[in-house]
Parts: C-alpha cells; sequence; structure tokens
C-alpha cells in the first residue's frame, strides 16, 4: 500500500519558529529535616540507657528500658534542640528565560538563563555545652555537660545559597538519526552544602558569611551528547541475504564530560565541643607552599599537607571553603542492538552495552581531612592526606549516584547484554 505523505510527524517537516519563555516563582520550604530532628531525635522525645559486659540471652534487668526524666535536672541525651524566636520558613526565589529557534528538517537550539537565591536557609549549630563555650549557658534544669543545639534562619545566621547558569541545547530529529547536545555554564555559591549542619562550629565562633564560597556541589561546566542511528540496510533488491543481516539495526552513544567539583580542606577539633561530637574547621594557609607535590599514587600527585597549618586558638582558619578544585570527569558510552519482528505484534529485541568505551580511570575526591587535635597542642596528622583512595564510581556522597558502581560514572570498562520481548 502507498504510504500516506499527509502522515508523516510534523518533527521533520521545515519549521523555522522562534519561541520565547520566561517564568518566575517563590517557593517556601517546610522545613521537615529539621523539624523532625526536634520532634524525634532529640530532648525529650528520647532516652537511651548502654550495657556492656553482658550474657546472653539477657537478663529481665537488663532489658528494662530508661525512662524519661520528667524531674530537673533532665538527663536524657546529649543535645538539646530547639527552633530560635526569629525563625521563619525559608524560601527560594526561581526565574528562567529561554529562546527556541527552530532550525528546519525536525532541528532546533535553544538557550536559557536560569537563576535561584535561597534566603533565609535553616543552618544549625552548637550554642553550649550549657557550662563552657563562647557563651556558657547556666540553667538549673539541665546537667552542664549537655549542648543546646539551635536551629536558626534569623537574619546574620541564616544560609543562603544563589545559582546562575546559562543552558545550551540542540537536537535532531531524523529519520534514520536522531541526537541531543546540552551544554551548561554555571556557578553555585551558597554558606552551607547540606540541609542542616547540625553538631558544627559554634553560632558565635562562625560568622556563616565566611562560609560562602563555591558549593560542595558547582560544577562550572557540563556537556553531554546523545546520539541515536538506525543503521542503513542493504536494499531487498540488491541480495536478499544481505538484507536480512544487516536490517533493524541501531547504534546508541553517549559521551559526558563535567569539570570537577571544589574540595574543602578541614581538621576535626576536638576541644572546641563536648566529649561526643567533633567540630570541624578550616586550617591557615602557609604562604610560599605549593598546593599539589608530585607522589607515586594513581594520578601521580596529591594534596601537600605542609601548605596548611593549624590555628593555635580556636578559630576558622584563613583556607577558604571550598577552594581546590580536582579531576575533571569524563567518559563514553556505546549500544547496538537489532529488533526482530514475529508477525505483526511479537518483536524481541537483543542489545549489548559498553560503558566507559576507553576505560579510562576516574577518582574520588582525595582525602581532605588534615587530622585531629584531641587536647590543646596536640595534633595527629591523617596518613592518607591529599592521598586518592577511592574509585569514583565507588563513592556517592559528592555524585548522588544511586546505580550499580559497575555502571556508575568513574567504572572500569564493563559489557552488558540484554534481551526483551515484546508483544
Amino acid at each position: 500500500m502507498p504510504q500516506n505523505r499527509s502522515s508523516v510527524p510534523a518533527i521533520h517537516q521545515q519549521s523555522w519558529e522562534t519561541v520565547v519563555r520566561g517564568g518566575y516563582g517563590l517557593f517556601y520550604d517546610i522545613a521537615s529535616g529539621s523539624a523532625g530532628s526536634v520532634s524525634g531525635a532529640f530532648f525529650p522525645s528520647t532516652a537511651n540507657r548502654t550495657q556492656t559486659q553482658v550474657q546472653f540471652p539477657f537478663a529481665a534487668s537488663v532489658m528494662v528500658p530508661p525512662v524519661i526524666s520528667t524531674t530537673a535536672p533532665y538527663a536524657q541525651g546529649n543535645f538539646l534542640v530547639q527552633y530560635d524566636k526569629d525563625f521563619v520558613l525559608p524560601r527560594v526565589h526561581q526565574w528562567n528565560v529561554s529562546m527556541e529557534q527552530g532550525l528546519g528538517n525536525g532541528q532546533t537550539i535553544s538557550i536559557s538563563y536560569v537563576g535561584n537565591a535561597g534566603r533565609r536557609i535553616i543552618r544549625s549549630g552548637i550554642v553550649g555545652p550549657l557550662s563552657r563555650g563562647v557563651y556558657p549557658v547556666a540553667s538549673p534544669d539541665f546537667n552542664a555537660s549537655q549542648s543546646f543545639n539551635v536551629n536558626s534562619n534569623a537574619e546574620g545566621r541564616a544560609d543562603s545559597s544563589d545559582y546562575n547558569a546559562m543552558q545550551m541545547q540542540f537536537t535532531r530529529n531524523g529519520k534514520n538519526f536522531s541526537t541531543i547536545v546540552n551544554y551548561t555554564w554555571s556557578h553555585a555559591i551558597d554558606t552551607s552544602s547540606s540541609q542542616t549542619n547540625i553538631n558544627s562550629t559554634n553560632f558565635f565562633r562562625v560568622d556563616p558569611r565566611l562560609d560562602r564560597a563555591d558549593s560542595a556541589f558547582d560544577r562550572r561546566h557540563a556537556f553531554s551528547a546523545a546520539m541515536t542511528w538506525h543503521v542503513p540496510s542493504v536494499g531487498k533488491e540488491t541480495s536478499r541475504i544481505l538484507n536480512a543481516v544487516t536490517r533493524d539495526w541501531s547504534l546508541d552513544g553517549i559521551f559526558q564530560f563535567q569539570t570537577s567539583y571544589p574540595l574543602e580542606i578541614i581538621y576535626q577539633d576536638l576541644t572546641a565541643t563536648n566529649n561526643l561530637s567533633l567540630s570541624v574547621l578550616r586550617p591557615d594557609i602557609v604562604p610560599g607552599v605549593p598546593l599539589w607535590i608530585p607522589s607515586t599514587g594513581p594520578t601521580g600527585r596529591q594534596i601537600n599537607p605542609a601548605a596548611f597549618s593549624i590555628p593555635t586558638t580556636i578559630r576558622q582558619g584563613n583556607s577558604p571553603r571550598n577552594s581546590i578544585r580536582i579531576e575533571s570527569l569524563w567518559q563514553p558510552d556505546i549500544a547496538l542492538s537489532r529488533t526482530f519482528g514475529f508477525g505483526e505484534k511479537v518483536k524481541l529485541r537483543l542489545k549489548g552495552e559498553m560503558f566507559n568505551v576507553v576505560n579510562h580511570p576516574m577518582f574520588a575526591a582525595p582525602q581532605n581531612n588534615l587530622g585531629l587535635r584531641s587536647t590543646p597542642g596536640a595534633f595527629t596528622p591523617s596518613a592518607t592526606f591529599g592521598q586518592y583512595t577511592n574509585m569514583l564510581n565507588r563513592t556517592t556522597s559528592q555524585e548522588g549516584i544511586a546505580l550499580s558502581s559497575i555502571y556508575a560514572p568513574g567504572g572500569p570498562r564493563s559489557v552488558q547484554l540484554s534481551v526483551k520481548l515484546s508483544f
């Protein structure tokens, strides 16, 4: 039956339209994460007791649950968590403007500006312990060893974030060849890259504005390209055998490239808080000392521990937050498939996929913890500081990877074969 030309999808028709879009939104956060920590994880909602050197089966006296105290001084837990009196709902402003231009024959190109600004974002910190700290708190209702943790977004204590990006995209949808190419040039800045920061440095020791720097997930450049090619077959009029061998093949390819995320150099100070949590602080920079030095590790270099010094007093060092960039991420993947038809409704698809075709190794961030100061004047350096100790595909904290480590970006070359039957 001759093909009805009017039924050809419009996506293959000539189009030179120009479309301009824009938008703005204001969104309020319900702060459920930090609210949950107040309602269920700390005093007065929990109580605990510790048993050591007990034999199994446990005696009845061992299994008696702890009792939440209702009389002062309240002894449950080591943290008291609350919102401050100036708390308001966090909010995020989002806006965008874009222009899309048709290029005819199923092709379009678009360019967009995307931005958002997070304001009055929750920041949590330790105000105590009640008996010490920069601002000691005395209360007959609590033990002196307990700490007072405040969730706050009051002016001067709130976190903030900003994101600005240029996004470009080219698409082509053809009969035998389709592709999509994306490029993003962006910059993400904030004072904290996690929702809350409980057990962090004392509010009054660190001004949040001193933490304003590149976000932990900031990637300045991101490029990706994907294509599908329906491989032309030899016509039946040329050779029926070759036609049967060469028809219904498809080749897919994906390439991704991203510049690195930033890394923050830290050390832990047990003298800055109570005995059940560690304060995370930044060191000072030693002028004139190179940041990177040669090493025998997998990348041939490591961060130089001599480039940093530990302050003699409890304070935030002059090393900027998230100030070091590491290796970029890039990886090509390909897939080859063929579809077999059995009648009008039954189809069998065989597919082979190869991830990280060139077997290019990519490493997770090097160890960023300089070491631990347990008492004033006593600092224990980390033996692995600055070294690359893990592959990228085996880590999820920075990349948000939810795949098996075999198929995650940065894994070794791997091959996957699959069969799909549709009916």
